[in-house]
């Protein structure tokens, strides 16, 4: 956890590490214009227990109701999309309900170890794009989601460079910068940075130039680091006469390796060889549930998804990120949005993914 002040650190012990979260992104909402908490209310549980709760402010509408306990939920050793917030409940609050001497009780039994409960108001999704947002003292993440796409900045705080990245196979960023201005974005997070004293990571939504944040918490240091691939990448990157094939962020997992990229179906013939095996994506079929990636993980082989059809890196979508975290050992995917099939099936290729960044070119060049 990080160095808390003695008023967080109570604030903590008396509610949380969710309750904590938005209680430090109220803190940042009331320094940093345009900044926003959607309304929410922390009840102890000894207050639920005792049947002190007014939920007037709630009635008539939905709340997500979340369970707020220890260390579990304010901690860097957090893994992405473990107690997410899409398996909690999401209930509308009648006029006229048991809700305060029924409903609230029934969850905090069913919940374990819990110091509080968060009811927070519902954000709809339809008119608002999402962020994800890793943001530490010398560099920050912002991975952005408008209308289906995703788009990835990445801001070097020492030497400001910068990069933007989209999985639109075309490239185009025309959907983002209509909605968002990005470049004040990013600025909004390094006042936020201020307020809030330590690395931290967001979610939260956004209307034109509004952001609502709906989640807080520590950076989770889930993501692996090799400073060896590191300068491996950085050495291959100095060239600018011999550029990589592809240079992305968008990547998940560790990999210094290189070979043919095959189909799926090509993949499930030769299941157990080599050690490393590139295998295309470019369906919505999950990686991780075809037979040939379970046989191989159960065997300790390693197979890296060049993807095609789509591209994460922050993301905790059940879609993007395996949730057994056993099956997410084993996974790895280096993002090729621009590339067509038949430019990648067959060849040979070398891949180095740092778990941060990732660069693949022609095996021997």
């Amino acid at each position: 956890m990080p160095i808390l002040t003695d008023e967080r650190q109570k604030y903590f012990a008396d509610y949380g590490g969710i309750a904590l979260g938005l209680n430090i992104a109220q803190e940042s909402a009331n320094t940093v214009p345009m900044l926003f908490t959607p309304p929410h209310q922390c009840v102890a549980k000894d207050d639920i227990a005792a049947g002190n709760v007014a939920l007037a402010m709630f009635r008539g509408k939905k709340v997500v109701l979340k369970a707020s306990t220890g260390d579990r939920d304010f901690t860097e050793h957090a893994k992405r999309g473990v107690g997410t917030s899409r398996n909690r409940k999401s209930l509308l609050v009648d006029v006229g309900t048991t809700w305060e001497a029924d409903v609230l009780p029934q969850f905090v039994n069913e919940s374990g170890d819990v110091r509080s409960i968060v009811l927070q108001e519902f954000v709809a999704l339809p008119d608002n794009a999402y962020a994800i947002v890793h943001a530490k003292a010398d560099e920050m993440l912002i991975e952005f989601t408008v209308d289906g796409d995703r788009f990835l900045l990445f801001v070097n705080h020492r030497n400001g460079a910068t990069s933007l990245e989209t999985s639109r196979h075309d490239g185009d960023m025309t959907s983002l910068h209509g909605r968002i201005d990005v470049n004040h974005f990013a600025a909004m997070m390094r006042d936020m940075y201020k307020v809030v004293g330590f690395d931290f990571n967001i979610e939260c939504f956004m209307n034109r130039s509004l952001v609502s944040i709906i989640q807080l918490r520590p950076v989770p240091q889930d993501i692996p680091h090799d400073p060896l691939i590191t300068a491996k990448i950085a050495q291959r990157l100095v060239l600018p006469t011999q550029p990589p094939l592809h240079h992305t962020r968008f990547v998940c997992g560790l990999v210094d390796s290189y070979g043919v990229i095959q189909t799926n179906v090509e993949a499930a013939h030769n299941v157990g060889q080599p050690d490393t095996m590139l295998v295309l994506r470019d369906t919505p079929d999950l990686p991780w549930e075809y037979p040939f990636f379970a046989q191989r993980a159960a065997s300790s082989l390693r197979t890296v998804f060049v993807d095609v059809h789509s591209a994460s890196t922050l993301s905790h979508d059940p879609t993007d990120l395996p949730m057994d975290l056993g099956v997410r050992e084993h996974y790895r995917r280096f993002a090729a949005p621009r590339f067509q099939t038949t430019e990648l099936v067959g060849r040979n290729v070398e891949i180095l993914m740092d778990g941060h960044e990732g660069v693949m070119d022609d095996h021997g060049r």
